[in-house]
Order: C-alpha cells, then sequence, then structure tokens
C-alpha cells in the first residue's frame, strides 16, 4: 500500500509537469478520459500533497510505536534526513548554478515595467533585472528554511528514539512544527493585506451615473456594450448589467469564436449586437467621462423570422453573420440582417422548408427571467420560427412547447432556435443536467457513507478503550 501511494504521488508530480515532460502528458490529454477537462496540470499536486500526506503519517505511526529497535530507528531517522534534506540543499542551494530563473512571460513583465516607469526603458530594466536577481536569493531561503524545519523534526523523533521524550509528546512536537510551516506559507498569500475595510470593499462596485440612468429602464432583460472599458478583460458592468462583453478565463469557445471574428480586430458587427439584445452602449464621452446611447435596432429576448438559411460548416455560419460595422455607411454585399434571417447548419434542420410567414401579431414574450429556467409566451397565425437570444449550449439545457420537450437548434452560431407551431404557447428553458443530478446524489450517498465510517471507527475506539479499561 506505501508502495502504491509513492508511486501516486510520484505521477501526479509528473502530470503537473505539463508540457514540460510532453511525452507523458500530450499522450494521456488524447487518451485519458476527462483529462482534459483539467484547469491546468499543476492541479495535479493534490495527488502527492494527499498521498505524501498519509505515507508521512503512516510512517511517523510506525515510528513512535516502539516496535522497532533503536538500531533500526536511527538508519530510518538517517535515510529520511540525508534524503530530503539533500534535495532542499540541491534544489535550494544548488538551484542557483544550474537553473537561470528566467521564465516565458519575462518580455511581457519587462514591457509592464517599462510602461509603469512612464517608458523609461533603462529604469524599467533596472527593476525587471532586480526582481530576476532575487529569484535565486528567494529560492535558497525557502531550501533553507526547509532545511531548518526536517533538522527540528529530526531532533524531535532522535529525542524520542533516545527516551528523552515520550511518543505522545513527540507527536505534538511534529505537529506544532507541521502547523508553523503551514501557517507561515499560507500567510504568504492570505494574510490581512489581503482583506479591505467591507467600505472600500463595495465602493467598487459604486454605480456610475450613466449605469444609474440605463438601470432606469423598466426592462432589466437586455445587455450593454461598455466601450469606456476594455469591453473583454473588465468585468465590473457586469454588476449592473448583463454585459455583452465582461471577462471569466474559461469563456465558451463559440462565443469567444464570435468575439474574435464579428466584435473585435477592428470590426463591431452592429447586427450581431442587435441579435445579442444589445440596447445600450456606453462609451468615453465628453470630459472623459462614460456616456450612453440606445441601440433602437436590438433585437429583444426572442422573434420570429422569415427565413431560415441553410448552411454546410461551421466557419459558413459565423462568416454568414458579416454585416456592416456599427457606425459605418459601407455596405457589406448579401449582409446578415438579425430580424430577417437565422443561420443554421444543414444537419440540424429537420422541416421541410425555411421560409415561413409571419403576420402583425405574431410576438414572443419573457415572462420570466432566472438562472436555470426563462419563460416565455407566443402567438403567431402560422408555423414559425424563433430565435431567442440566449447562449446555446447543448448540455443540460432543455426547452418545452407547453409542456412537451423541443428541440434546440442552434442559430446563428451562438444562439437558440426553436420550431414554434402556430398558435399560442408557453415556452420554457430549463437547466437540468443530467449528469449533475446523478453525480449529486451519488454524492450525497458517500458523504452519508464516510459519515457512518466515521461514526463506526469512533465506536469501535470507545469500545477498545473500555474493554481495556475492564481488563486491567
Amino acid at each position: 500500500m506505501k508502495w502504491f501511494l509513492l508511486g501516486a504521488g510520484i505521477f501526479g508530480i509528473m502530470l503537473a509537469w505539463g508540457k514540460h515532460f510532453s511525452a507523458l502528458n500530450y499522450f494521456l490529454f488524447d487518451h485519458l478520459p476527462m483529462y482534459n477537462k483539467f484547469r491546468t496540470p499543476s492541479m495535479a499536486m493534490v495527488i502527492p500533497g494527499l498521498t505524501f500526506l498519509i505515507i508521512a503519517i503512516w510512517g511517523l505511526k510506525d515510528y513512535l510505536s516502539e516496535k522497532l529497535e533503536e538500531i533500526q530507528l536511527m538508519d530510518a531517522l538517517k535515510k529520511s534526513v540525508l534524503i530530503t534534506g539533500g534535495l532542499c540543499v540541491i534544489l535550494g542551494i544548488g538551484s542557483r548554478f544550474f537553473m537561470d530563473f528566467r521564465g516565458e512571460k519575462d518580455e511581457q513583465l519587462k514591457a509592464q515595467m517599462i510602461q509603469m516607469t512612464g517608458g523609461n526603458e533603462q529604469m524599467g530594466n533596472n527593476i525587471f533585472n532586480a526582481l530576476v536577481e532575487d529569484r535565486p536569493a528567494l529560492a535558497m531561503k525557502d531550501g533553507i528554511r526547509s532545511l531548518v524545519f526536517i533538522l527540528l523534526a529530526a531532533g524531535l523523533l532522535w529525542m524520542f528514539m533516545r527516551k528523552k521524550l515520550d511518543a505522545q509528546k513527540t507527536a505534538i512536537g511534529v505537529g506544532l512544527l507541521i502547523a508553523i510551516d503551514l501557517i507561515s506559507i499560507g500567510t504568504r498569500y492570505l494574510n490581512p493585506d489581503s482583506y479591505k475595510p467591507a467600505e472600500e470593499f463595495e465602493a467598487q462596485f459604486n454605480p456610475r451615473p450613466v449605469d444609474q440612468q440605463i438601470k432606469q429602464d423598466p426592462d432589466p432583460y437586455y445587455r450593454v456594450m461598455d466601450f469606456d472599458v476594455d469591453p473583454y478583460n473588465d468585468a465590473m458592468g457586469a454588476y449592473h448589467h448583463k454585459l455583452v462583453g465582461g471577462y471569466h478565463p474559461a469563456k465558451m469557445e463559440i462565443y469567444q469564436d464570435l468575439i474574435s471574428t464579428q466584435l473585435s480586430g477592428g470590426k463591431m458587427n452592429a447586427e450581431v449586437l442587435n441579435m445579442l439584445n444589445t440596447k445600450y452602449l456606453i462609451f468615453n464621452g465628453a470630459q472623459n467621462q462614460a456616456a450612453f446611447q440606445p441601440n433602437p435596432t436590438a433585437c429583444g429576448n426572442a422573434w420570429f423570422v422569415p427565413e431560415v438559411k441553410l448552411v454546410e460548416t461551421a466557419d459558413q455560419e459565423i462568416m454568414a453573420l458579416n454585416a456592416e460595422n456599427m457606425g459605418d455607411t459601407m455596405r457589406v454585399e448579401q449582409p446578415f440582417r438579425a430580424k430577417g434571417m437565422a443561420i443554421v447548419k444543414k444537419k440540424n434542420w429537420k422541416q421541410n422548408t425555411t421560409q415561413f410567414s409571419i403576420d402583425s401579431a405574431a410576438r414572443i414574450q419573457l415572462k420570466s427571467y432566472g438562472l436555470n429556467k426563462l419563460s416565455f409566451s407566443s402567438q403567431n397565425s402560422q408555423n414559425g420560427f424563433a430565435v431567442f437570444s440566449d447562449i446555446y449550449y447543448p448540455l443540460g439545457w432543455k426547452a418545452f412547447v407547453d409542456g412537451k420537450e423541443s428541440e434546440i437548434i442552434q442559430a446563428n452560431y451562438v444562439l437558440r432556435g426553436l420550431f414554434i407551431p402556430a398558435g399560442q404557447h408557453e415556452i420554457e428553458f430549463k437547466f437540468e443536467p443530467a449528469t449533475y443530478f446523478k453525480w449529486n446524489t451519488a454524492t450525497r450517498i458517500s458523504s452519508i457513507l464516510i459519515l457512518l465510517i466515521l461514526a463506526g471507527a469512533v465506536g469501535l475506539g470507545i469500545r477498545g478503550a473500555v474493554q481495556k479499561e475492564n481488563a486491567a
């Protein structure tokens, strides 16, 4: 069992190397189920963090059990100190001789230093070089620090071996060293400086005058494009509005594709903004103050389209959205019109026609909006195809027309489409991922089993103590 735990820990370290051990990790990325879902390879360090801890506790228990002879204890102690202490010396102290302490993003860091010094290249380079020179010193400092903890722990174990400390005091001493080590490292990342007064924290969410003006809209179900900040790297506006942009380190691929091809790099497709129900545009106005402009051509939350244009591939689908940029007078050949058509891949289309009649009374109205459920009411005298200004995500989202499940069709590359029969209907979108309910049940069962095992262990411990006392 100990060798299995050791092997699992070493395997976790190799996984954490990522591209630096490509022979293993690229193979696993392509063939090991779910491995490509991890955020970063370094997440695998939780494996040695657990297995090495179990091995250490197991070894300490055996050492303190008084089942080994003094010579065996001394041999184990020497080997442990030499191996762990030697690693500290090699990695901490010796690393300055065989590592250059340079990283892939150093050039980016240097550019930031130059920018922070107002473009003073010499000063920026000096600051950067000083930071690089500090890196081996920090590594040496941590290596010496780890070596000191190892020697202190070894001293406690030596005193136990020589009968100067009993097992309980030795275990408490080792536990205190572990606590001091963990707390001192933890406070590097989480300390009083990490916290802000509540008033200061809340102040960053204070609305700008432009936010207050927009929020006077009685219908809160719209989106905002905020050009007063970097629209794709600033998410503060999401506290007040539903943003077209914003920021998240793990974006949906189809939405990132839309941003890359239609909403960035010199392009700001007006019709794409319309189909995303972009009702307000915020920009930098007079005297460097944020101002807003309503977008009267925003499509709303959902709408019927008279035509569905079928394409073969995803590339054709996203390029079929080409239209004029916001504010442009230049015309685009065969431009996309959000209210006039929907773009759908041919393989997803199962209807007999791509043309639909829309009478003047046809409408789709949003009734309620929630994270996991949206409700609409619709009315149309003819069968129709509707586009909903919500992002298409096939895993978990289901659509129901009058309680009967209906297929959600990917439309306009990122939106949801739905075939709706003639008449009045109630439409619901619900997020009901089967995996969530399945694994939620499994989690509850496993939690109950863990509690039962803990209760059983406590009961057996109490029973053993009582029997020992009675035997005495």
